[in-house]
């Protein structure tokens, strides 16, 4: 299972748990672009590409690619 970021951990924990539930036994990885070091309570992540990193990618709106992503998907600027 992929998240862009795991901050508190809440939300991948209760994704695995979902997957878990459904398909019992199964082997699960979890992946980020970034986790946060107070996740790691609440779920242990596989692998990640940052840590402690705030990322910044096109849809965001302080992003200087904002304008262009939103003219291209039709989101308001």
């Amino acid at each position: 299972m992929v998240d862009d970021s795991v901050d508190t951990g809440a939300t991948l924990a209760a994704a695995c748990r979902q997957v878990r539930q459904h398909f019992g036994a199964c082997s699960l990885r979890t992946a980020a672009l970034n986790v946060w070091d107070g996740s790691a309570r609440r779920v242990k992540t596989d692998y990640c590409l940052y840590r402690n990193t705030l990322l910044m990618t096109p849809m965001s709106r302080d992003s200087a690619a904002y304008p262009a992503f939103a003219a291209a998907y039709g989101a308001k600027a």
